[in-house]
């Protein structure tokens, strides 16, 4: 990287120091700014406020009508279909849920494996006398 690149021309050191001047003097005088300023920000606000309203009701407005033009398709293809094919369909699902296959069938329960743990040892009978 040359040395020029690091150290700023002349124009630009003196736009340095004038955007460093301008910012110690907003800085020094800003509650008088911020007065002055008040009622402009406070319309601004409202405004903004105003204008994101009426963006968002637009925007409402068109999603609405592309999900009426939606249904309404839709309703019109089922309609293009008939009735007969929806009878047809309907009874078809029915048949196919009364003869379709039953439960299925049940696993079978596995053998649990022998406990190895601690040996049996036969006990002797006791004797009566």
């Amino acid at each position: 990287m040359p040395f020029s690149d690091v150290i700023p021309s002349q124009r630009q050191a003196g736009m340095l120091s004038l955007a460093f001047a301008a910012g110690v003097a907003v800085g020094a005088n800003w509650p008088a700014i911020r007065e002055a300023l008040g009622p402009l920000l406070a319309a601004a606000g409202t405004k903004v406020d105003d204008l994101y309203a009426a963006v968002a009701q637009a925007i409402g407005a068109q999603k609405e009508a592309v999900q009426d033009a939606r249904a309404e398709r839709q309703h019109r293809a089922r309609r293009r279909r008939g009735a007969q094919s929806t009878e047809s369909e309907l009874l078809t699902g029915l048949a196919s849920l009364l003869n379709g296959p039953g439960r299925p069938a049940a696993k079978r329960a596995r053998k649990r494996p022998a406990r190895r743990g601690k040996a049996k040892v036969p006990t002797a009978p006791t004797t009566a006398s």
